[in-house]
């Protein structure tokens, strides 16, 4: 993966891990959390994606909602004491 594109500074998605260019052809790709990669054809989709779910609304995203479900559902080893797995907060991405 090559250089960023920087919006790390500005996104409000906490599952939000970085933005590249990728050496191979040059296209954007959003890395999340979990290692998710999302490859996009070009400028123009990736910065309408970033727009839209990275510097807004991140809860309508489909990575998003998929982290969300997991760090919701209960723990099979806490089942009976009902604790539940803590969703990351804002500021713990990229090493905060």
């Amino acid at each position: 993966m090559g250089t960023y594109y920087r919006i790390e500074k500005r996104a409000v998605c906490p599952y939000y891990t970085g933005d590249y260019k990728r050496r191979s052809d040059g296209h954007p790709l959003i890395c999340c959390e979990d290692g998710t990669r999302i490859p996009f054809p070009d400028r123009c989709s990736f910065s309408g994606f970033v727009e839209e779910f990275c510097l807004r609304d991140w809860r309508s995203c489909c990575v998003a909602r998929m982290r969300n479900r997991f760090y919701e559902r209960q723990d099979p080893a806490n089942e009976s004491s009902g604790r539940q797995i803590a969703a990351p907060t804002v500021g713990r991405r990229n090493g905060e």
